[in-house]
């Protein structure tokens, strides 16, 4: 039942591109493996579109070129389909993008060039791309040929991992700002980082109280001179 719904929706999705969610236009660039860019046919915007469900590997990482040259091949300057899925939180449109009944995210899937994202896979389709990884995966196609291979959010857990201990030792992190710190600490658990954790919570605290020290100095010199002020005034108006 469940193959069956993930049939039709994939049907749906390739059949009836004039639905509300899908738009058309020309790939003009391709930042990786699971980003390109597309220009809209209609408002001819650039459009910066992440490829749902799957993830790519990054800059280096085995195998990261070939991905991305899998996905110029397939759509590089040509008119695709793009299923808006989502926004993330760069903005960039989340979408399921297809070309001649063909949905790239599947196909690098297939292809053993991209893992399936599955904190952010979670459309009925998502279990046939896992089908589709395992029979990769046992086939040893691209990334499953590497016996070290490492998921993409792991790698780019680690680098900031490592920028958080560079930072922590050099400055005590005060080239972040909260929304980075925060997000460092979102991708790390306590078991893992705890240490790294208590430093950041810390530069935190250490923030909040700069701020509200500073708003008491202000406070403090509006007093001041509201004091100075207001007997002027009264001075004047005698």
């Amino acid at each position: 039942m469940r193959k069956t719904k993930s049939f039709i929706l994939g049907l749906v999705l390739i059949l009836l591109p004039s639905f509300s969610w899908a738009w058309s236009g020309e790939v003009v660039g391709i930042t990786d493996g699971d980003t390109i860019t597309v220009l809209h046919s209609k408002t001819m915007k650039a459009v910066k579109i992440r490829l749902y469900g799957i993830d790519t590997p990054e800059r280096g990482q085995a195998f990261s070129k070939k991905a991305k040259q899998f996905t110029s091949k397939m759509v590089f300057g040509k008119v695709v389909e793009v299923h808006r899925m989502d926004t993330d939180r760069y903005g960039r449109t989340v979408a399921l993008v297809s070309l001649d009944k063909q949905i790239l995210n599947k196909e690098l899937v297939k292809a053993g060039l991209a893992w399936v994202y599955d904190r952010y896979c979670s459309e009925p389709i998502c279990e046939s791309w896992r089908n589709f990884q395992l029979r990769a995966k046992m086939d040893k196609r691209g990334l499953w040929s590497d016996p070290d291979r490492i998921p993409p959010w792991e790698f780019r857990r680690k680098k900031k991992r490592k920028r958080g201990e560079k930072v922590t030792t050099i400055g005590g992190m005060t080239k972040w700002n909260e929304e980075e710190l925060l997000d460092y600490i979102k991708n790390q658990t306590i078991s893992e980082d705890s240490v790294h954790q208590r430093a950041i919570y810390r530069e935190l605290n250490r923030r909040s109280v700069k701020k509200a020290a500073d708003w008491v100095i202000v406070a403090a010199v509006i007093t001041g001179l509201v004091a100075v002020v207001v007997p002027l005034i009264g001075l004047g108006t005698k």
